[in-house]
Order: structure tokens, then C-alpha cells, then sequence
């Protein structure tokens, strides 16, 4: 029992220092994200990130034989009734305080770092509709003339038509972005693909850092051209950067800015999505012609993303979305969800500067 307050404590210790830091960005840049985490990230790396699966599937296992031992453990005590329902919320509360305590220590408390916008010395801002219009426009010129480059016929990109080994390439797009930007990024943090194939798309989510392993995890049935950006973003987080919007900022100039043309195609892809789907809300039928507007190449392409995420419907589409978007904002993150949008403002206002 008394290892149960423990980590019950360790919990709520844990928030607390979580709450206090959300005042004191420049300490938690200096001290956590540039020091504490520096280490974290390179004991993962040598410990966890030399194992060939993913670590997630062990821990997974673990809770799941934890569960079962203690309902059998339950059944054949002969406590009372009551002595049994508070054994369990204890144990219930114990877990939770510790995979909160882990979570913050490990990688969490990056939510409270100095925001990128104030390390690069930009201003953010909503944009007009007129600012839509010039993206679109600026964006498809370039979606075009790089989609002709990789061929003009009508059959939607394949793993092939990447660089061997991507993930190498990949990693070393973000840690260029890292190094232009001042950030520490001398590190290799895992990625796994997760089986079975729609394991995180059901839940309509392509990839997800898992901080208790320091695991970037994508999901296994992604589309090839999805790959690149999804990938870029969760290293993003394993390099210690917390907000949505600015991981799919580091994805964006991760891709746009590499040497390899399908890597630069499809971060543009990525951010013409984005636009479209904003755009919409100003002229829904002017989007469309936007869309309609794309080649036949690119259509494939992006047919070939809708009709692989259809064999993958989600689960609870609502309860995930409300769900996210509140732990999103326990997080600090204001706009909830719609901060992954929040690209769109940092890419004008970099480009601006």
C-alpha cells in the first residue's frame, strides 16, 4: 500500500512542477529541454533504441499480464467486498500517478518550452483570405512542376519512388532543420511501423510519439506519400518539441527543403491539403476548383491517400476527437486540436522574414 502513495505522490508532484514551469519557459528551455531531456533522449537511444520492435508492444504486455494477475489475485483473497474496491482504485490511481510522473519527466514538460515563433523571431498570423488564395496558387505551381518531374502519368506514387534507406533520409532532413534553427539535434530517436496495419488509422491517427519509450511510431498501413511528412513530424517530437503545429512546421521544411524531388513533392502535397481544408471555410466552391485544377498525377495521388485511408474506417471518430483536443489544451495548447493548423501562420510569417 504504501508504494502505492508513492507513486500517487510522484503523480501529483509531477503536475505540479508541470503547472509552476508553464510560467518559466526560458527555465524549462534552458534546464529541461536543452539539459535534462538532452540526456534522457541519449540513454533511449543507446538502451531502447538498438531493440528491433517496437518497445510499445513489451509495455503493452506487461500492463495487460499486470491487469490479469491482479483480477485473479482479487477473486481468490478473502478480503471483504469494500477492502477489494479499495485496493483496486488504489491501484487504479497508483498507475495513473506513475505514468503521468514518467510521462512529464521524460518528455512532457517540453509542452512548456519557449515557443518556436519567439526562438526564430517571427509573428504568427491568422490568414486572410487573400493570403489563401496566394498559397494555393504559389503551392500548386510547384506541386505541378515537381509532380512532372517524377513523371506525368496517372498511377499515384510508390515506396520505390523514395530514397533507400527513407528513414536515414528523413532523419537527416529534420536535423537539418534542427541545426539552421539552433536546436540540439545530435540525436537518433527510434521510429517503428505499428502492425497490424490500422492499428493508429482507426483511430484517426497516422503516427504517434510514445514518450514512456521515446519511440517515434508510425502506422504501418500509411500511404507511401504520407510517409515522408508524418515521419518528419514525429521526429520532430522525439527531438523534444511538444506542440502540434510546430512539428508539422519542422515536417514542412523538412520536406519542401530536400535535395530528393518525391520528399519535396509531398511536404508541398501535405501543405496544399492543409490550405485546401482551411480554405474551404471562406469559399467551399472555389476550393473544389483548386482541387479540380491539380494534374491527373496529382489526383492519383491524392485519391490513392483517400481511398487507403477508407480501408481503414475510424473508431469513435468523436469521443477521439474531444478527447484529444482536452489533453491538448491540459497541455497548454489554447487552440486545442486545430493547433495542427497552426502551420499555415508559422510557414507566412518564416517565409515573411
Amino acid at each position: 500500500m504504501k508504494r502505492k502513495w508513492i507513486w500517487i505522490g510522484l503523480g501529483v508532484f509531477a503536475i505540479l512542477i508541470r503547472w509552476i514551469l508553464g510560467y518559466q519557459t526560458n527555465v524549462v528551455e534552458a534546464y529541461y529541454s536543452r539539459g535534462i531531456y538532452l540526456g534522457i533522449r541519449k540513454i533511449l537511444d543507446y538502451t531502447i533504441g538498438f531493440l528491433p520492435f517496437p518497445v510499445v508492444y513489451l509495455l503493452l504486455g506487461i500492463l495487460f499480464y499486470t491487469i490479469i494477475y491482479n483480477v485473479i489475485w482479487l477473486f481468490r483473497n478473502p478480503l471483504s467486498w469494500q477492502k477489494k474496491l479499495q485496493y483496486s482504485m488504489l491501484s487504479i490511481a497508483a498507475f495513473l500517478g506513475g505514468a503521468v510522473f514518467f510521462f512529464l519527466f521524460l518528455w512532457g514538460f517540453n509542452y512548456a518550452r519557449v515557443p518556436i515563433e519567439q526562438q526564430l523571431g517571427i509573428q504568427p498570423i491568422p490568414l486572410t483570405k487573400e493570403d489563401f488564395v496566394t498559397s494555393l496558387e504559389a503551392t500548386r505551381s510547384k506541386l505541378l512542376d515537381l509532380r512532372r518531374q517524377l513523371g506525368t502519368d496517372s498511377i499515384a506514387l510508390t515506396l520505390a519512388h523514395f530514397p533507400n534507406p527513407l528513414k536515414q533520409k528523413i532523419q537527416s532532413e529534420v536535423q537539418r532543420v534542427f541545426k539552421k534553427f539552433n536546436y540540439p539535434y545530435q540525436f537518433t530517436p527510434k521510429v517503428q511501423l505499428l502492425y497490424p496495419k490500422g492499428t493508429l488509422l482507426r483511430w484517426s491517427t497516422l503516427g504517434v510519439y510514445f514518450p514512456w519509450t521515446g519511440e517515434c511510431n508510425l502506422d504501418a498501413g500509411l500511404h507511401p506519400v504520407e510517409i515522408p511528412h508524418v515521419m518528419a513530424h514525429e521526429l520532430a517530437h522525439g527531438y523534444g518539441i511538444g506542440d502540434e503545429g510546430t512539428c508539422n512546421f519542422i515536417a514542412y521544411l523538412a520536406c519542401t527543403g530536400s535535395d530528393d524531388i518525391a520528399m519535396k513533392y509531398t511536404g508541398y502535397l501535405e501543405y496544399f491539403a492543409t490550405l485546401f481544408a482551411n480554405y474551404r471555410k471562406y469559399d467551399v466552391e472555389e476550393a473544389k476548383r483548386y482541387l479540380s485544377s491539380l494534374s491527373p498525377a496529382i489526383k492519383a495521388d491524392w485519391n490513392a491517400m483517400i481511398e487507403n485511408h477508407r480501408k481503414y474506417p475510424s473508431l469513435l471518430p468523436k469521443l477521439r476527437r474531444a478527447t484529444y483536443d482536452t489533453y491538448l489544451k491540459i497541455q497548454g495548447i489554447e487552440q486545442g486540436i486545430q493547433n495542427y493548423d497552426e502551420v499555415l501562420m508559422l510557414v507566412k510569417a518564416w517565409e515573411s522574414k
